[in-house]
């Protein structure tokens, strides 16, 4: 039996091939498909690793947006570089903790007093 993501993943992959746009799901979503509740350095391996047996990538990148926005998946690029091998595009990891992703900064004030 294959695992869930195996199953997520190789479907999205077929879809994206045959020019289908697959739907977006939140990073939360996603990365419950791996068993994973947080993005964790081990976890966030495992992901990557599922992600490049189908040659996708996520954009955003999962690990660096609010955990509940949405991202898509999509084929990742197949230039080859300078060496010959294939170009990666997208491991743009960044570290820094951004404002958006904190809950309150995603999500519309309710009211604001007219002198604040």
């Amino acid at each position: 039996m294959a695992l869930l993501h195996e199953e997520k993943l190789a479907e999205i992959a077929k879809q994206i091939k045959k020019g289908v746009k697959p739907k977006r799901v939140s990073a939360r979503t996603f990365i419950g498909w791996f068993g994973a509740q947080r993005r964790t350095p081990t976890n966030v391996w495992w992901i990557r690793a599922g992600l490049k047996k189908y040659n996708l990538i996520t954009k955003p990148d999962f690990e660096s947006v609010y955990i509940d926005s949405l991202i898509s998946l999509q084929l990742a690029s197949q230039e080859p570089s300078k060496d010959g091998q294939p170009l990666v595009t997208d491991l743009n990891v960044d570290p820094t903790y951004r404002i958006g992703k904190l809950a309150s900064a995603n999500r519309p004030p309710v009211s604001v007093k007219p002198d604040a």
